[in-house]
């Protein structure tokens, strides 16, 4: 999916410029290390969990015209803006 080649850019990216640093400078290798796996956990989660909010602000995904029972399916699991508020009134 498209979110999964976003991630995986800027995670390996990062991962590579302070690994660059590791082995420039012996001294910070540990260091580094410790940052690769900080970035390898962090990068996913926080990617997905922007994309989980901007989905319920009301910002749906691009799908194809053809795959409208995806659409309805995500209906289904999260409520969407315009639907509560028609409620409300």
């Amino acid at each position: 999916n498209r979110l999964q080649a976003g991630t995986k850019a800027t995670t390996l990216g990062g991962m590579s410029l302070v690994l660059g640093v590791g082995v420039l400078e012996p001294a910070w290798i540990w260091k580094s290390l410790i940052i690769i796996i900080f970035i390898a956990y962090s990068n996913p989660i926080s990617s997905h969990a922007l994309a989980r909010a901007n989905y319920r602000r009301g910002h749906y995904p691009y799908i194809k015209s053809e795959d409208k029972e995806k659409m309805d399916a995500y209906q289904e699991v999260v409520p969407h803006k315009k639907e509560e508020k028609e409620d409300k009134a």
